[in-house]
């Protein structure tokens, strides 16, 4: 299971792949269907054969790679998660991590001979053929299981890193290698004493782990930061990191030819490295979702596994490899700053490229990091060329917004919680990436008055204002810190589950629900004592929760169950799931009105309405794009939501449960809370370290703002052009006969445009400058057309081919033209609505 995190990080990677092409001399020459979900493979270098597991399915199926059939078929049942063989002892090792065991087959009969308890969660092997000791990881308990191959009894446990997964052997030197998931490192272990000898830190979530017995070097796969780490065993010296492709899962080494191979599982690939010069030759382009790959030294084949497609892909590697394609630049997709008071401001960035070959490339742009940049938009031109003299050029536009003085609050990087203490009318925000600290602001000066220290990324914050007391999830520590409003100093420590996140307190109750991210659980805690009470288990990756105190029901979002668990509150019994949109994040219940609003990230634009009192959806409401989190002000009914890529808070009228307006806030809006002591909303901006401020008067203009005219004659007749834009002004609107519509544009985004088919009869594509752009159309009547066109950065001119009916020329087919003039860069955020009616 891999899990979503919060991601500040503004790069992207241009992921170029080469399928079948022969300039690669790799061809994938077969794909064995087998079942879905197929993943670990274990091949026998004896017999020949290759074992591989399908965990959802708990099947073992075997492939003859003399002929490369699918020969047999052996159901175990529970869920399987990796498999070893070892050819000499005829045996086969699967561990089972649904009922914690690990399982002993015998390869010729396919008989399971014997189970063994192992742990809690046993998840991969590997086997010392020259002691004939099998190594087993348990990634709940970070242990590492030692059995004797011959008894099959465990003979030793050793205590790991978090989060234990892949593991290597090295015979040579009797030495275990394992790679820890959560701690970024990997533990070596002893096979002499079965004692930890060290931890040695590597890259972000490692995930696999190869060593290779003739050049004695250690290959580690980190699955968080896309790369390779290559380090000397003998001294555990970092000697390469080998950038590769986003998803990195699994590892194996061709030792004839000093090759090694990585499967890509999100990027649909595998990545090429020379083990000599420790560089990426190639990238090879395969099924969806590669999760494990073994070699073959007697036939110069590959076995990629596809747990998606539920196919076993063979790749011919016997040609040479020779480079024909350009490099691929891995450039920011967009870099938004805000201005800090002054004429130009100083932007840092990195950029980067991979060689697909020898790894040899040189990468300038136009404007280097740490250039000066105006307000307005600049667009970045880099340019990549590789030994071969193949280039790759793209770009990216650097964005210097200007902001309002007094309605913005500076803060240290990334704040994302926030809270207001009612009685204090103290504001207190998480600084997640700097600092372990929560930051307080006096919410009627909006100056910083304290800094708390707290822990590791603290990250959600909740309020307990009956009780004076300030709740923080510390979702590095594993902790919740409990904090007395009035002294500002805390009062106890949580220890709770793992990656803390969301925290709701029941305020009648005073009883404290925390979500344990990676646990899949909520903890339960008595606000009086700082006890947990009991732990639930809820859906997959749960994000946020809060309850309905008067009909006593608890809701938890579930980003990976892409569901809302509805537990009881009186027993602590999950009595419902309920489905939602894709990656649901903020949650908020109205009790007046027995309404719960779930924010669902990964739709990119939804929100669930969730009946508490049927505990069903009863509506879906379009907002920003990704939007995140969501508070509700109980006077007026208006529920606000963060859109985190629209840069924008959505208002929400909760009793029709219709969207009233958009209005922009800074980069990356996380958390909305209210004040109501002086009528105010905030926004963490995370991209931009800041707060938006905004009044209830700020958001009535934006509900009441009145829709603009202008009047247009054209061929003698009347038109109004009526718009409605808060923060948009159409500048000018001309008809040319016969020819085009012009219409100039203050800002740029989006734009609803409804023309009359009294002018224009159909819309068929969009484009500027011979490119097509995103485009939908909306509706089509007997009266009008109505097309949504999203507008980049930049662009000049678009224009609509369709079928264009001048009254006096009916049929005539001519284009529609938009002019967007970018004169205010600044502006972000566009949803016009233009309407052009004719006067009777």
């Amino acid at each position: 299971m891999f899990y979503s995190f919060l991601t500040f990080s503004i790069f992207i990677i241009i992921s170029l792949f080469i399928l079948d092409n022969p300039a690669y001399g790799y061809q994938l020459i077969d794909a064995i269907k087998i079942e879905k979900n197929v993943e670990n493979l274990a091949f026998d270098t004896i017999s020949k054969k290759l074992f591989m597991i399908s965990p959802s399915m708990g099947t073992i199926n075997v492939v003859d790679t003399k002929t490369d059939k699918l020969v047999f078929t052996a159901r175990i049942g529970g869920v399987l998660e990796d498999i070893a063989v070892n050819p000499t002892t005829n045996k086969l090792y699967v561990t089972n991590s649904e009922h914690s065991l690990l399982l002993i087959l015998d390869t010729d009969k396919m008989k399971v001979i014997k189970t063994l308890e192992v742990g809690t969660n046993p998840r991969h092997i590997s086997i010392n053929m020259d002691t004939n000791t099998v190594y087993v990881t348990d990634s709940l308990s970070n242990s590492l299981f030692v059995i004797d191959g011959t008894t099959d009894e465990i003979i030793g446990t050793v205590k790991t890193g978090e989060s234990p997964r892949n593991l290597a052997v090295n015979t040579l030197d009797n030495e275990i290698y394992v790679a820890n998931y959560y701690s970024d490192s990997v533990s070596v272990i002893s096979g002499e004493n079965n004692e930890l000898i060290k931890e040695v830190s590597v890259g972000s979530s490692p995930n696999d782990i190869a060593f290779d017995p003739k050049t004695r070097k250690l290959f580690i796969v980190n699955y968080g930061s896309s790369s390779v780490d290559v380090l000397l065993s003998d001294t555990f010296q970092h000697i390469a990191t080998i950038p590769v492709m986003e998803g990195a899962t699994s590892i194996d080494i061709d030792t004839k030819k000093n090759i090694i191979y990585v499967t890509n599982f999100h990027s649909n690939s595998l990545s090429i490295i020379d083990g000599s010069s420790n560089k990426g030759i190639a990238t090879f382009s395969t099924k969806d979702g590669p999760s494990d790959i073994v070699t073959n030294p007697f036939n110069n084949k590959i076995y990629v596994s596809s747990y998606i497609e539920g196919v076993l892909m063979i790749i011919d590697t016997s040609s040479s490899i020779n480079d024909l394609e350009p490099p691929v630049l891995n450039l920011p997709s967009v870099i938004l700053v805000e201005d800090k008071g002054v004429d130009a401001n100083i932007v840092k960035y990195a950029v980067s490229a991979i060689d697909n070959v020898d790894g040899s490339v040189s990468v300038s742009c136009t404007h280097p990091p740490n250039s000066i940049f105006p307000i307005g938009t600049t667009v970045v031109e880099c340019t990549a060329t590789d030994s071969y003299g193949n280039v790759a050029v793209d770009d990216f536009p650097v964005i210097i917004r200007e902001i309002t003085p007094g309605k913005y609050i500076r803060t240290y990087d990334t704040p994302l919680g926030i809270a207001i203490a009612n009685q204090t009318n103290n504001i207190y925000v998480t600084n997640f990436l700097s600092k372990n600290s929560i930051s307080v602001f006096d919410a009627e000066t909006n100056s910083l008055s304290n800094i708390i220290s707290t822990g590791n990324n603290t990250r959600f914050l909740e309020i307990n204002n009956n009780e004076q007391r300030l709740y923080a999830s510390n979702s590095a520590s594993n902790s919740i810190v409990v904090i007395d409003l009035e002294t500002n100093n805390i009062l106890e420590i949580i220890s709770t589950g793992n990656d803390v996140h969301g925290i709701y307190v029941n305020p009648i109750t005073n009883i404290v629900y925390v979500v344990n991210r990676a646990d899949d659980t909520i903890s339960v805690i008595n606000g009086d004592t700082n006890t947990i009470i009991t732990t639930i288990t809820v859906g997959y990756n749960p994000y946020d929760v809060v309850s309905h105190p008067s009909l006593k029901k608890v809701y938890v979002t579930n980003y990976e169950s892409d569901t809302v668990t509805v537990i009881d509150e009186i027993n602590y019994r999950v009595i419902k799931e309920i489905d939602v949109g894709d990656g649901p994040h903020g949650i908020a219940i109205n009790p007046n009105t027995n309404k719960l609003y779930v924010a669902n990230y990964l739709s990119t634009n939804s929100i669930s309405v969730i009946n508490t009192l049927t505990d069903k959806v009863d509506k879906i409401i379009e907002v920003g794009k990704t939007p995140n989190d969501i508070s509700i002000d109980l006077d007026t009914n208006y529920v606000y939501v963060t859109n985190f890529d629209s840069h924008s808070l959505s208002v929400i009228d909760g009793e029709l449960d219709e969207v009233l307006a958009e209005i922009p806030v800074g980069f990356g809006p996380w958390e909305v809370k209210i004040n109501p002591n002086i009528d105010q909303i905030y926004v963490t901006n995370s991209q931009s370290d800041s707060i938006s401020v905004l009044d209830f008067n700020i958001v009535d203009d934006a509900i009441n703002q009145k829709p603009k005219n202008i009047p247009v004659i054209y061929n003698n007749t009347n038109y109004t052009i009526e718009y409605e834009s808060t923060y948009v002004d159409i500048t000018n609107f001309l008809i040319k006969p016969n020819q085009s519509i012009d219409i100039s544009l203050d800002g740029w985004g989006e734009i609803e445009l409804t023309i009359p088919t009294s002018l224009i009869d159909g819309i068929h594509t969009v484009e500027t400058e011979g490119i097509f752009l995103e485009h939908k159309i909306i509706s089509n009547s007997m009266d009008s057309n109505t097309v949504l066109l999203t507008i980049p950065s930049g662009t000049e001119q678009i224009t609509l081919l369709g079928s264009f009916v001048i009254p006096e020329f009916s049929g005539t087919h001519v284009s529609l033209i938009i002019i967007v003039m970018m004169i205010s860069a600044s502006i972000l955020l566009l949803k016009n609505k233009v309407l052009v009616l004719p006067k009777y």
